[in-house]
């Protein structure tokens, strides 16, 4: 628009009046027009071309009232065989230090019945399909727990998973002083964590014994569980690998 439109607008926008051409008569009507009353009400239908000229900005009255607050049930956890809930994994305190300091593969077994030996755990993690994945296993004796450990961190959750609450032990099935049993317990081990430290530590103990037995662990070897510590020679002690190869 040129300057006598400009002029015909400034009585309306408060600026000072400015004097109008005879020439621009038309056009300060047409822009009478434009400001006036209907015009106004007419760019406020839905179907005006000049509603795009005219912009309405709202807020809302308030903020949503929250009357109750729960934390969403998890995903459905199917029940596996003997009891145990997918997805179980134990607790275990990140930090600096060592063995925190990185992600765990000892896992801690307790609740075990005394009927349960090697064979028989090495047995039921074959029926899962998990005894490949695991490279030591011990039993506790006097009390302490039974250690097992994995070759990769998702193996060891995959074994708590399938664990965890288990008590079906094929061994178990014909004592009647197992029944009723608790299920099996898993924890992260604290105190031994990686296959070196419990090699280390097995050749700290006694673990052959005078009458030739072992009361140690084992370990997985070229496709078959043989003992972790090797028999005193010097004393007649036979090297006997261990009865189950692992396809």
């Amino acid at each position: 628009r040129d300057v006598g439109e400009c002029g015909g607008m400034d009585d309306r926008v408060g600026s000072p009046a400015t004097a109008v051409p005879e020439s621009n008569a038309a056009s300060s009507a047409g822009a009478d027009d434009w400001f006036s009353d209907d015009s106004a009400t007419n760019r406020g239908d839905a179907g005006s071309k000049d509603a795009g000229d005219e912009f309405v900005i709202s807020t809302p009255r308030g903020m949503p009232k929250v009357h109750s607050m729960a934390t969403p049930c998890g995903s459905p956890r199917k029940e596996l065989d003997g009891g145990s809930r997918a997805g179980f994994v134990p607790h275990w305190p990140y930090s600096s230090q060592w063995p925190f300091c990185r992600a765990p593969t000892t896992l801690e077994l307790r609740n075990l019945p005394p009927e349960v030996s090697v064979r028989g755990l090495l047995e039921q993690l074959n029926a899962w399909d998990l005894a490949g994945k695991c490279d030591f296993l011990a039993l506790g004796c006097k009390g302490s727990p039974a250690l097992i450990n994995a070759g990769r961190h998702a193996d060891a959750r995959e074994l708590a998973s399938r664990l965890h609450g288990f008590s079906e032990w094929e061994e178990c099935k014909a004592s009647e002083a197992s029944r009723g049993q608790r299920g099996c317990k898993v924890s992260w081990s604290f105190s031994r964590q990686g296959l070196e430290a419990l090699l280390y530590e097995e050749q700290r103990r006694q673990v052959w014994l005078k009458d030739g037995s072992y009361a140690g662990g084992f370990t997985f070897v070229n496709g078959a569980w043989v003992p972790a510590v090797a028999p005193p020679q010097d004393e007649g002690a036979v090297w006997v690998p261990m009865w189950m190869p692992i396809q």
